[in-house]
């Protein structure tokens, strides 16, 4: 039996690996066989085998297969309900499965009322302040746009947004993806609803997103190989695009508006060049042993700050989250020392750094600076001294 499992535990682990991918049809074999080795080794009404089931369950809804999906949906929920309790958070897990799968059919009737059974379930088990809590929010909240139920929708969002940037920090890529719900809401709102003053809204939204992404982005290429850069880069590169787009099309007018996309855009282009190359690392093979000792040191701080950003979910009280937003804090301020630091020691960091984080503004200065040098006899120890 431990060897079934054992082998069960590796295959899911591969599954989750191929469905990140899109192999669906590469993960359906491994998905399959895993939940046969659960069943035989616990059992078929264990909660294991409820995972396995929805695991398998995603991935048919992932290719279309609703008709597949469903039954082992359905399966998932009741065996969790039997084993664990009709309100545990993995029974409301199922039942947003079930929500899921119901919504991208446009049964917005039937999966209503489980999305609000499963937000009542985490909101009982973890708190309403819980992270989950948000999430289950925005699922909510998205359900209610494609119903066309905007007022409904709306403090859902805000609600969920408040969450997670008490729970998780301002700057947490979670809050980001609340930002970009708000930004599509608002831009929806404004194109069914005739609010054309919401574009500007939209926009705020994305710009706040757009600057926590970036903070992200620093601290996470760090840790990552060059084709994980270009995956992450992939996850954001379609909310960057409908910025893009719906700045062009609906705020070309508005002067600042146009700004803030070619900052965002100037900021992407340097995002990936950075990640489809190996300069950082090659700037710092110094033999300044102090400059290679910062590099070391800062690159760690890095590292430490994607860990816990990415990993620190999942915990049960408000003390936890507070505990992790104050060492975040803490790392934050030493990476902000680290950083002035090799900017004094390296000219090439430095500049680099410029670079990296040039914007439209910087970049007409810069050319003006060009275009108009200083007349050499207005500078002081210039000809003539």
């Amino acid at each position: 039996m431990k060897n079934d499992l054992e082998e069960a535990e590796r295959l899911n682990q591969k599954v989750i690996r191929l469905y990140q991918e899109g192999r669906y049809e590469d993960a359906i074999p491994h998905a399959e066989r895993a939940l046969a080795l659960r069943e035989k080794a616990i059992g078929p009404e264990h909660s294991n085998v409820a995972t396995s089931l929805n695991n398998l369950a995603g991935l048919y809804r992932a290719q279309g297969r609703y008709a597949d999906a469903e039954p082992r949906c359905l399966r998932a929920l009741s065996i969790n309900e039997k084993s664990l309790g009709e309100n545990h958070p993995d029974v409301a897990t199922s039942l947003n499965n079930l929500a899921l799968l119901y919504k991208v059919q446009g049964r917005y009737a039937d999966a209503e009322p489980l999305y609000r059974r499963a937000l009542a379930i985490w909101e009982k088990t973890l708190g309403k302040d819980h992270p989950d809590v948000a999430t289950s929010l925005n699922n909510l909240a998205e359900l209610y746009c494609a119903r066309g139920r905007y007022a409904d929708a709306e403090p859902l969002y805000l609600h969920a947004l408040a969450i997670r940037e008490k729970a998780l920090g301002k700057d947490h890529p979670d809050v980001a993806t609340s930002l970009n719900s708000l930004s599509a809401f608002y831009a929806s709102l404004a194109l069914h609803k005739a609010m054309p003053e919401r574009h500007s809204d939209s926009h705020s939204c994305f710009k706040r997103a757009d600057e926590i992404n970036e903070k992200v982005i620093e601290d996470v290429f760090t840790m990552l190989s060059e084709r994980q850069k270009m995956e992450y880069i992939g996850i954001l590169e379609g909310d960057m695009n409908a910025f893009l787009s719906h700045t062009a099309q609906y705020l070309k007018d508005d002067s600042e508006a146009c700004r803030d996309a070619l900052d965002v855009w100037l900021r992407w282009k340097g995002t990936v060049t950075e990640a489809q190359s190996r300069h950082r690392e090659a700037l710092f093979h110094s033999e300044d042993p102090e400059v290679e000792k910062t590099h070391e040191g800062l690159k760690k701080i890095k590292g430490q700050i994607s860990n816990l950003t990415f990993s620190g979910l999942g915990m049960k009280t408000p003390e936890e989250y507070k505990v992790r937003r104050d060492i975040l804090k803490e790392l934050d301020g030493k990476k902000d020392e680290l950083e002035a630091k090799l900017s004094r020691l390296s000219k090439e960091y430095s500049i680099e750094r410029q670079v990296g984080r040039a914007d439209s503004k910087s970049i007409s200065e810069a050319l003006s600076r060009l275009n108009n040098p200083p007349s050499p006899l207005s500078v002081k120890g210039g000809w003539g001294d």
